[in-house]
């Protein structure tokens, strides 16, 4: 287990894992420069005649391949332990504050905030490294091998891709900064509501009681459908106009890579190797937005673990067994260091 410290960062935890980070980000982003240039190494090939080339493009291929098997444990290791260590981090801090601060709180709260919170984890680890990283190193790359071949190739890819790489970010942190603090304070109503109904049954209450549990169970249900419905729609109208602005600039090169085989500047080969590597090195910025979205609002839900735990309470009697040595040995040497001399007591 790593140690998770409420008070710090919440990017803390994956920082003192920084090194196998960094080996598992360099193996990936090889692969994805080979990936996106595949298409277009291959083309060379054809085109040049340098055939001897292609199976040594093949043999790099699966032995990258066989480089993803290691760096998948080493990813899996990462989440493993990150989000294991939150979940029992934060489950340790409710079983020792003090029992007061449970008072006033909703277990079905605490239950929902702590499970989000140490599973978002999983998913922003997922998203900023298979998908975040993995599209800006293809991007880039696809960008930097059209530059070499022609640079109004550069020049178009970098533009289109600019453009929708950064309306995806504008439009969804302000559609996620909009609707997801609504809806992360209703899922916790009706989670926790929901909950509290499911041990109403190992209670004996009125039929009174149980109807109106039911009615604001039913309510809160409603509410929380509602925030839901308005941020996958808000989402899905952004996604759309992304993916029209992504259909035009693929048409545009098309008609550029045209234009540049009639006037002899490139030949077929190359032009056909050009759209295939934009297509395939590019077309999953179409999915960039619904990525920001998506860690946009993990983070938010693991903030609101962290600040949840901070301004929960605090711990101020011993509990585990850790502790009470804990205390017994300040209590030690606190008596230690006040030492009463007799022989300088008045008698």
């Amino acid at each position: 287990m790593l140690t998770v410290d409420f008070n710090l960062p919440w990017w803390k935890i994956i920082w003192d894992q920084r090194k196998l980070a960094a080996v598992f980000l360099f193996a990936e982003f090889l692969f994805q420069i080979f990936v996106a240039n595949v298409s277009l190494s291959i083309g060379w090939v054809i085109n040049s005649g340098e055939y001897q080339y292609l199976n040594l493009i093949f043999l790099v291929w699966v032995g990258l391949v066989i480089l993803l098997i290691f760096n998948n444990y080493i990813n899996t290791l990462l989440q493993v332990q990150t989000i294991n260590s939150v979940h029992y981090a934060a489950t340790k801090y409710f079983l020792t504050v003090d029992p007061i601060f449970h008072s006033t709180r909703s277990s079905g709260q605490i239950i929902t905030k702590v499970n989000r919170g140490s599973e978002s984890f999983e998913s922003v680890m997922d998203l900023a490294s298979f998908d975040i990283f993995r599209v800006i190193i293809r991007s880039s790359s696809v960008t930097l091998s059209l530059f070499l071949i022609n640079r109004i190739l550069g020049w178009i890819a970098l533009i289109n891709l600019s453009l929708i790489f950064i309306l995806a970010i504008i439009s969804k942190l302000a559609s996620v900064s909009a609707t997801s603090p609504r809806y992360i304070a209703d899922e916790d109503v009706y989670k926790s509501t929901a909950l509290e109904t499911i041990r109403e049954i190992y209670l004996i209450r009125s039929i009174f009681a149980s109807n109106e549990q039911n009615n604001r169970l039913k309510n809160n249900y409603l509410s929380y459908m509602n925030s839901t419905a308005v941020s996958w729609q808000t989402n899905t109208t952004i996604d759309l106009f992304i993916r029209i602005i992504y259909v035009f600039s693929l048409g545009f090169l098309v008609n550029t890579c045209v234009w540049l085989t009639q006037s002899n500047q490139i030949s077929q080969v190359i032009a056909l190797a050009v759209i295939s590597t934009y297509f395939v090195g590019t077309n999953e910025i179409l999915q960039i937005g619904k990525s920001f979205e998506r860690i946009i609002d993990r983070i938010t839900r693991i903030r609101d673990l962290y600040t949840f735990i901070r301004s929960f309470g605090k711990q101020n009697y011993p509990v585990l067994e850790g502790d009470i040595k804990n205390e017994l040995v300040s209590d030690t040497r606190t008596n230690s260091g006040h030492k009463t001399d007799v022989s300088l007591a008045p008698q």
